[in-house]
């Protein structure tokens, strides 16, 4: 499975089924770093995920972000049997919105 990466400036929240990764304390807006809409990676085996990245900013560097990368890319390959408040790398937890 590859990932394709979407680079914004504000990611935007699942709004109906996905995963939204969080970083720092709470669900807030200014804390979400990626975003995955969607479940079809879980349940099938698509060829490629597309995935919405923060951009690099003064809170979140571009070295944290390529960690989250990481985390988030072996999440969506492993498929975890528990895909709820996984925490992903250090401090970034996976919030399933379905």
């Amino acid at each position: 499975m590859k990932v394709s990466w979407t680079v914004v400036a504000e990611p935007q929240a699942c709004g109906g089924h996905g995963v939204n990764f969080y970083a720092g304390p709470g669900w807030a807006a200014a804390n979400l770093v990626a975003a995955v809409h969607g479940f079809d990676w879980l349940h099938f085996e698509p060829e490629t995920v597309a995935v919405v990245i923060r951009s690099p900013d003064e809170r979140f560097s571009a070295e944290f972000l390529a960690t989250v990368r990481s985390g988030i890319e072996e999440y969506l390959v492993t498929r975890p049997v528990t895909v709820a408040d996984v925490e992903v790398v250090p401090g970034v937890f996976a919030l399933v919105n379905g």
